[in-house]
């Protein structure tokens, strides 16, 4: 198998992963089912060799690019999925008061946000439809990387969301939140109207799970854990980031993240904090991923330079 040097550093992430998984599901006494690992780890793990077999006979084309590109961003976002919710219970007290008072210096509240959009009953639907949009965006904007061929920024997306991914559980742990929602209850009819994705049970019910932890993934959905940094914000930007150069295709995608943010507000339940955080991380860890892409297109530049040169010199001595 080829493996480029960003493809090995994910590799080697997942790798590293499945062990620490493996240990805490032990060290824990969790259970977790064959097919709930497995399924997953299939489809991804199908998808990757199938891109490996097209760079064994037919390289550097796009369908290469995309099962490559695809199947490593799949293997990725199990293990570390599950490594969020292994990671149970957290040793730190949820930061949702400090966070709400740090919203309140910008003049935003969860609650006021969620009143006016109740107010305008359409824009809730509107809302609900794009925070469906921005993991569907992120792939799409990485299958439009591959399409046209940008090795390096494709590969900068999928190290820095993997970067990413490993920061915002690293900070979620630290600085655990349920979101606004855990203290700022709306009114039946503006729930009714907005029915937010976190709403003020499922907050509390994560209050609960972050004391007790859990013992067994094999029944209820415990998506929605991490607050802050925002995910959400961070997949929205770094789609944006992956087509930026790309003109008309960069204006539609602004187009649909100018709606897409207020959505991580309202109907993902989020402080404007988490969005605030989840734009820092995105910065540190696209810079850090394109570092290590530009190091990496460095000697092969070099190495072109030097044939060319040769192929230049050899033609010289010819005529």
């Amino acid at each position: 198998m080829k493996f480029c040097r960003a493809e090995r550093i994910v590799l080697g992430i997942c790798f590293a992963l499945v062990a620490v998984n493996t240990y805490l599901i032990w060290l824990k006494d969790i259970t977790v089912t064959f097919r709930y690992v497995a399924s997953p780890l299939a489809f991804a793990g199908g998808v990757l060799l199938l891109g490996q077999v097209l760079r064994r006979y037919w390289p550097n084309g796009r369908v290469e690019l995309i099962a490559n590109a695809v199947g490593l961003s799949a293997l990725f976002s199990g293990p570390c999925s599950l490594l969020n919710m292994l990671l149970l219970p957290l040793g730190n007290d949820p930061v949702d008061a400090q966070l709400v008072v740090f919203d309140s210096y910008f003049g935003y509240s969860w609650q006021a946000a969620c009143a006016w959009v109740a107010s305008v009953p359409l824009l809730s639907d509107i809302l609900w439809q794009t925070y469906k949009l921005t993991f569907p965006l992120l792939m799409i904007s990485i299958v439009f990387l591959a399409l046209t061929t940008d090795r390096k920024r494709l590969y900068t997306v999928i190290l820095g969301t993997t970067y990413a991914s490993l920061g915002t559980l690293f900070i979620w742990a630290l600085f655990p939140t349920a979101g606004p929602s855990a203290l700022q209850f709306l009114s039946p009819e503006v729930e009714r109207i907005v029915h937010p994705s976190n709403g003020s049970e499922h907050a509390l019910e994560l209050y609960r799970i972050f004391r007790n932890g859990v013992t067994d993934l094999t029944g209820p959905d415990f998506s929605g854990l991490v607050g802050f940094p925002s995910f959400h914000t961070i997949m929205l930007l770094f789609g944006m980031a992956a087509v930026w150069p790309y003109r008309p295709v960069n204006y539609v995608f602004a187009a649909m993240q100018a709606i897409t943010l207020p959505s991580i507000l309202v109907i993902g339940g989020h402080h404007l904090a988490d969005v605030f955080g989840g734009a820092a991380l995105t910065l540190v860890c696209w810079w850090a991923a394109s570092r290590t892409c530009g190091a990496e297109s460095a000697p092969s530049m070099a190495i072109t330079a030097a044939l060319t040169g040769s192929e230049l010199a050899k033609g010289s001595q010819r005529g």
